[in-house]
């Protein structure tokens, strides 16, 4: 879902924006949680893992460039 969510956005932007570039600059899933915006059960490193290989196997397809944030 979340890296569904990631390509929507990401393929919004491009139509907008033809002729650019587009450049995630920073994406990325924690594997602690304390925050609202994220539920602590559904921060893990079997999320992150998951997340992860399915955003490189996308940005692969796509020939898109992107950073991953990891702290």
């Amino acid at each position: 879902e979340a890296a569904a969510w990631t390509r929507r956005d990401y393929e919004e932007v491009k139509a907008s924006n033809p002729d650019k570039q587009i450049v995630i600059g920073e994406y990325g899933w924690t594997t602690k949680s304390d925050s609202c915006q994220m539920l602590q059960d559904e921060a893990s490193a079997a999320g992150q893992a998951l997340y992860l290989g399915q955003m490189e196997q996308w940005l692969k397809r796509e020939q898109a460039t992107a950073f991953v944030f990891e702290a």
